[in-house]
């Protein structure tokens, strides 16, 4: 929901902003066995997680409200798995030892973000230090992630990666935009935006301009806001 009912999550003497609804999610959790799939099934089909996001302009003391969640930056690990997602990225392994064995039949997934080890554009987006507790994170963007975000080698790697992948599934670039803004924002992109984007893609055959493409899309608040 963007914020924990009792905030921030490590001061639970702090006292919630709801407390009826606390109590009744503890009860419900421990009625269904404290399953966790089952929690989160719970709380997303729920009307408050479905509703319209809240933008605030201030940062909120105690009581916000039940209107929707937060509008909020995805964290380091979500904006590298979303990356990876779509242009097929991912890391072949996981850095250190990693126990697949509690999924048990399931096939082989791809590995994730905080599984890997942090690297310099991690923690520049504000992953932490894995010997630290950390129950919140900076929100702001800084120079230092904008730079990195801009022109940083290790992005570019990723969408160097991903624009060969891309160009080796031969999409026209009509079909490549149109299959971008579904995989990655969930909608069909607008006349205007389809326009500019063609421009950039070209004829969606050359690496470059599909790194751009990718770039242009990846870089837009709509794609790295979570709502």
């Amino acid at each position: 929901m963007g914020r924990g009912i009792v905030h921030p999550v490590d001061a639970m003497h702090t006292q919630p902003w709801n407390e009826d609804l606390l109590d009744y999610l503890a009860v419900r959790f421990a009625e269904d066995g404290y399953d966790l799939r089952k929690f989160i099934r719970l709380v997303m089909t729920s009307e408050a997680y479905q509703s319209r996001t809240v933008i605030l302009k201030t940062e909120v003391v105690g009581y916000y409200g039940d209107a929707g969640r937060l509008a909020n930056r995805m964290t380091a690990e979500q904006l590298l798995d979303s990356i990876w997602q779509i242009t097929g990225g991912n890391p072949g392994k996981p850095t250190g030892k990693v126990d697949r064995a509690v999924e048990g039949s399931m096939p082989e997934r791809p590995v994730r973000a905080a599984l890997v080890k942090s690297d310099f554009l991690m923690r520049s987006l504000g992953r932490p230090h894995r010997d630290q507790v950390v129950t919140s994170r900076p929100g702001e963007l800084t120079t230092l992630q904008a730079i990195d975000l801009s022109n940083g080698e290790i992005l570019a790697k990723h969408l160097n990666v991903g624009a060969k992948h891309l160009v080796k599934q031969k999409k026209s670039s009509g079909e490549l935009i149109d299959w971008l803004y579904q995989f990655a924002l969930s909608r069909e992109p607008t006349e205007g935006e389809r326009t500019v984007l063609a421009e950039i893609a070209g004829d969606g055959r050359n690496p470059v301009a599909v790194e751009d493409l990718l770039w242009t899309v990846f870089m837009q608040p709509e794609f790295q806001i979570i709502r």
